[in-house]
């Protein structure tokens, strides 16, 4: 079987409870990683030297630099990743495929090879992720187009066209912004029936909307619900819709362009009514 080149990137910061078994499970793999690069984010435990412990020469482990001044919620790690993303870039340059893998998370061997099926099997198809990811207390399922940004790989090609020396991972806030990225350029996301895990909760349920990947896409899909909870009206319902509402407007789709904004809409609610379509067997 021929093998095209998969590399991983994985940021860090006080990971000592779990990086050995991420990394394990990385080079374990049955479809064979080049490079591990391993990012450490200035920790103050034992990640580091666990890290340097792992005899094996795919493992890279290397500093972020940054500034401990940039501390925005849910962008730190991004910039991070970046980083070992760009050093990535610079040992394996002619790489199609990046498995992006949370420090405190771990995969089963045959994890990229699955998902790497799946992405050869539709060429424009962008990032592939696990659909329900294991922790201590839970076990989350996500949509089949959203793919959490803790263990998910990237195709090269949409990483060329729409990443690199125009937006960088870092800048989109991870996942959300991927997709919505992907969508207006013609790509898709998709999970596939296969579990991550991860050492830590992550704080959501397989009840929580953000889960099912419903109202971080666009403006339009929560006032849908709210007009269709109108039928049975509560306090919680609203404040929790009007939460959405005033999310998303302090989100970055705020950048969009109205073009952008209704390719959103009709590919998310062309979603939501086929799924309709089908429950009611027409």
């Amino acid at each position: 079987m021929k093998y095209e080149k998969l590399v991983a990137v994985t940021p860090v910061k006080d990971e000592e409870q779990f990086i050995e078994k991420c990394v394990s499970s990385v080079l374990s793999q049955t479809y064979p990683v080049l490079l591990h690069v391993v990012v450490d984010d200035g920790s103050e435990d034992k990640t580091p030297e666990i890290v340097k412990n792992i005899s094996d020469s795919r493992v890279k482990l290397v500093s972020s630099g940054l500034r401990r001044r940039v501390k925005q919620h849910g962008i730190r790690p991004h910039l991070v990743q970046q980083v070992g993303i760009d050093i990535m870039i610079g040992l394996v340059p002619d790489w199609q495929y990046l498995l992006l893998l949370d420090g405190d998370c771990w995969i089963p061997s045959t994890y990229c090879e699955r998902l790497i099926a799946e992405m050869k099997k539709n060429p424009k198809v962008s990032m592939v992720g696990a659909r329900f990811l294991k922790t201590p207390r839970n076990m989350e399922k996500t949509s089949s187009i959203h793919v959490r940004s803790s263990n998910h790989i990237i195709r090269r090609r949409f990483y060329d066209e729409c990443l690199r020396d125009k937006r960088n991972y870092a800048s989109q806030h991870g996942e959300i912004l991927l997709e919505r990225y992907a969508v207006i350029n013609g790509w898709s996301v998709k999970t596939i029936h296969i579990t991550a895990f991860s050492g830590r909760e992550t704080g959501v349920t397989v009840g929580d909307p953000f889960i099912r990947g419903e109202h971080d896409y666009l403006l339009g899909t929560p006032l849908l619900i709210l007009l269709l909870g109108l039928r049975r009206p509560s306090k919680e319902k609203l404040v929790q819709t009007f939460g959405w509402i005033i999310a998303e407007l302090r989100r970055e789709t705020r950048y969009f362009t109205p073009k952008e904004t209704r390719m959103l809409q009709r590919f998310f609610y062309t979603q939501i009514f086929q799924s309709l379509w089908r429950k009611i067997g027409l």
